[in-house]
């Protein structure tokens, strides 16, 4: 009887730590040729989607973006999630930059300037 509970304590703790498990394995997206974290990529997306329409004057379905650095060598930023991102539309373009500070992470416009 103690093997069977044995056995059984090991299934719950092998199923404890799948169940603890609560994120599946990373997917990525490769984005001007950076493998990128998909699931990352999406919520950057569309936060600077809103932000980049604001700024540029510029509906969100004519937005461009682009992946200008990964994180690689940035202090705070996984070597899959971008770290500058340029987005174009309606003539314009805008480069954020992500900054990572005690409180998380923000973007920072870097500049705003017509597209050529």
């Amino acid at each position: 009887m103690g093997h069977r509970l044995a056995l059984l304590a090991a299934g719950l703790v092998c199923v404890g730590v799948a169940a603890c498990r609560t994120t599946s394995p990373k997917e990525p997206v490769v984005v001007s040729g950076y493998q990128l974290d998909a699931e990352h990529w999406s919520k950057v997306k569309e936060e600077l989607s809103r932000r980049a329409s604001f700024e540029l004057s510029c509906p969100i379905t004519d937005l461009e973006f682009t992946v200008v650095k990964n994180g690689e060598g940035v202090m705070g930023v996984d070597d899959d999630e971008p770290s500058q991102v340029g987005v174009r539309g309606c003539n314009r373009q805008v480069l954020y930059l992500m900054v990572v500070g005690p409180m998380g992470w923000t973007w920072l416009t870097q500049s705003a300037t017509p597209a050529e």
